[in-house]
């Protein structure tokens, strides 16, 4: 990685809201690693507390919170006469009202765990927060990078990538069978 890039990312703050440990660890060390500073919240009010202290360029929020959802953490943060920052909602599964959801928010990115490459986010992030214009500007769509991306690529290859994966999958069996039998 250039060292450029991570020096000027060394000064955006991402403030990463999930309930869940793991998955603001898993964000936390790949966001750090591609030079982000970062901050965690468990929950929406912890987070607006920590917003309103640290007032980060990027709040990355899951949905489903303890205490205030992430669409109310983000409507709180909207209505603060405090800088604004960018929002990317990341969802643990693909209903289709999160969706409308994010649409409706005007949130800058939709993420679905599971069927996102981390490396999406710190390219999300990294183009959002280097092409900040003095100010924020909320009629953009969302960049969506969920089941329809996945979908798109089955449709384009089809029968060769069920067959590649239900192959890794038989080779994966097969060793752990191979293993267990030693």
């Amino acid at each position: 990685m250039d060292s450029t890039m991570k020096t000027k990312r060394k000064d955006i703050s991402v403030l990463i809201v999930d309930d869940d440990q793991s998955t603001r660890e898993v964000y936390r060390d790949l966001l750090k690693l591609a030079g982000f500073s970062i901050i965690e919240s468990p929950d929406g009010k912890d987070a607006l507390l920590k917003f309103k202290k640290h007032l980060p360029q990027v709040v990355f929020t899951g949905i489903d919170l303890p205490e205030s959802d992430g669409f109310s953490l983000i409507t709180n943060i909207r209505a603060s006469d405090l800088p604004q920052p960018f929002f990317i909602v990341n969802s643990h599964n693909d209903r289709q009202i999160d969706r409308a959801k994010a649409v409706e928010f005007n949130v800058d990115g939709f993420f679905v765990r599971g069927f996102s490459a981390p490396k999406n986010v710190i390219d999300l992030i990294t183009a959002l927060t280097m092409k900040r214009s003095s100010h924020h500007s909320w009629g953009a769509d969302p960049i969506f990078w969920d089941r329809s991306r996945f979908e798109d690529i089955t449709e384009k290859y089809g029968m060769k990538l069920f067959l590649l994966s239900a192959i890794a999958i038989f080779l994966t069996l097969l060793v752990a069978l191979f293993m267990r039998s030693r």
